[in-house]
């Protein structure tokens, strides 16, 4: 018999200090397909995050966050996750001026159980 464990990577975070005009990279690159993505805006004021440092994809306004579980969306051969190597960029819309970003990555991994 086979089963899935669910499994967290360290933290990412950037200090509201740290985000500039340009992209800022959160943290290092994934270690693990993610299946499930949580993200924290807890400065104050609008965020642009990308996932290639170049290419806007989704804005966070203050104090605002995003989860989404690509583990979700699934057959019997294949899940969806953003690949091992990914890496998160933030720039600022307004600069802020207190608090961080956090990046949360959740990832599956197989296991065999022995009867």
């Amino acid at each position: 018999m086979s089963g899935m464990r669910v499994f967290f990577e360290p933290m990412r975070t950037l200090a509201a200090a740290s985000i500039g005009v340009n992209y800022t990279a959160i943290g290092t690159p994934l270690v693990a397909p993610m299946r499930v993505m949580y993200i924290v805006n807890s400065t104050d004021a609008q965020l642009v995050f990308s996932i290639d440092g170049v290419t806007d994809h989704f804005t966070l306004v203050e104090a605002g966050y995003i989860v989404l579980d690509f583990g979700a969306n699934k057959n019997q051969d294949s899940t969806w996750n953003l690949p091992t190597g990914t890496t998160f960029y933030v720039k600022q819309v307004g600069a802020p001026s207190t608090g961080s970003v956090y990046v949360t990555s959740v990832y599956g991994s197989s296991f065999s159980m022995m009867s």
